[in-house]
């Protein structure tokens, strides 16, 4: 795995939206529920947030406000 060492003063995620932040955590938690269905709560909250710190980290913080100000729906982001 890669730097494990994030911890939650380390890792900053206030400039994403909530709604996308939920949404993230929602499809990231979905995919790990269908392909590992047989673990349980305690791994499948790990690795969903580590899943989720790895893309966030990741994220470039103006690539992403330039989309969230170009996007005002789903259906707009969908149809570029």
């Amino acid at each position: 795995m890669d730097n494990i060492s994030n911890t939650a003063e380390q890792f900053d995620d206030s400039f994403i939206a909530k709604e996308d932040r939920l949404e993230l955590l929602k499809h990231i938690k979905h995919l790990y529920n269908t392909k590992f269905g047989w673990a349980d709560d305690t791994l499948m909250k790990a690795m969903v947030k580590y899943h989720y710190n790895l893309i966030v980290g990741k994220m470039n913080k103006d690539e992403y406000a330039e989309e969230k100000a170009s996007t005002d729906t789903l259906s707009d982001f969908l149809e570029n």
